[in-house]
């Protein structure tokens, strides 16, 4: 699903953990306090999608996100702070997905199931939005082209 998005359910509000009684919906019949779903993806995306990954982590983490995306579309999210966290899941979403999609070691993000760097995925990785969901795609870079120039710096002259 794209970021704000969201389709029409049940109308119900994600109340922020900050609101009293009185902003609640009467016909509320389940409270999500959004600070504790916030820290709980922060801590599900450093764990499962971090620097060092593997597939059964990242597919769990898929799995968690989205369950957690479905809860929010459930729930209808009519404050800012509710918008908010459910950008943030649909953005781990799609980076989650682009982790699981490359099955290699690249820079900094280790897959220990996948310990080295692979000629064929010297490419982009491409998130497109579709009505079913993110599609994934990889594009090869163009080796082709001559890279810039390094940039030049001239000493500073020594001081007499």
């Amino acid at each position: 699903m794209i970021a704000g998005a969201l389709p029409p359910r049940t109308r119900r509000w994600l109340i922020p953990s900050s609101a009293g009684a009185a902003q609640r919906a009467p016909f509320l019949d389940a409270e999500l306090n959004l600070l504790d779903m916030t820290y709980s993806l922060k801590s599900l995306m450093w764990r499962q999608v971090g620097i060092e990954r593997d597939a059964s982590g990242l597919a769990d983490a898929i799995e968690r996100l989205d369950a957690w995306e479905g809860y929010l579309a459930r729930l209808g999210p009519f404050t800012t702070e509710g918008i908010e966290v459910a950008n943030m899941v649909q953005v781990a979403q799609t980076i989650t997905r682009c982790a699981w999609f490359r099955e290699e070691s690249r820079g900094a993000h280790y897959r220990t199931d996948h310990p080295e760097a692979v000629a064929e995925w010297r490419a982009h990785t491409l998130a497109r939005p579709r009505p079913e969901g993110v599609r994934l795609e990889r594009k090869p870079l163009d080796v082709s082209a001559t890279p810039p120039s390094a940039p030049t710096r001239t000493p500073p002259t020594p001081r007499a």
